[in-house]
């Protein structure tokens, strides 16, 4: 992996990013609240989650199945 770097002050600051941040942006209700449940009661899952840059992906999935779910009982409550 080749790295570029920005000189700031003299300083070579490395040019990181990470594929989460574009995930986020699309991050709903349920997968906020996940997040949060993370970081507060296991936050060293978040944080290894985190380094290893799968939070993302992972809040993604919780949000999409927690939307799917609530669309089920949704319906079932319309037809009782």
């Amino acid at each position: 992996m080749k790295l570029t770097y920005t000189n700031v002050n003299g300083y070579l600051i490395p040019n990181l990013t990470y594929k989460s941040g574009n995930q986020m942006e699309q991050l709903g209700k349920y997968g906020f609240l996940r997040r949060d449940y993370l970081k507060n009661h296991r936050n060293s899952l978040y944080q290894v989650m985190l380094l290893q840059d799968t939070i993302g992906e992972h809040l993604l999935e919780v949000d999409k199945a927690a939307r799917e779910r609530e669309e089920i009982i949704l319906k079932e409550l319309i037809y009782i």
